[in-house]
């Protein structure tokens, strides 16, 4: 997946890069009071941050890594009917 360019945010993240895969929305983002980064996925209105889980990363490059691999479960049950 390719990111658009960093964003900076005011209040819960530093900053964020977003990007698009198999019509998910996805931002990478991260906390520098946390020292964590962090995905949110958006699509057809429905909303999944990956720290409702405590699915926390050190790096950008893991976090990217973690969201690409949630982006094709998700695909994969849309597939076989499953949510």
């Amino acid at each position: 997946m390719k990111l658009g360019n960093k964003k900076t945010e005011r209040w819960s993240q530093d900053w964020k890069k977003v990007g698009r895969k198999k019509g998910y929305v996805a931002e990478i983002c991260y906390n520098s009071h946390y020292g964590t980064f962090f995905f949110i996925l958006t699509k057809d209105g429905n909303v999944f941050n990956s720290l409702w889980k405590d699915m926390k990363y050190d790096s950008e490059e893991e976090c990217l890594a973690a969201c690409e691999k949630y982006i094709d479960e998700l695909s994969k049950g849309e597939k076989d009917g499953k949510d």
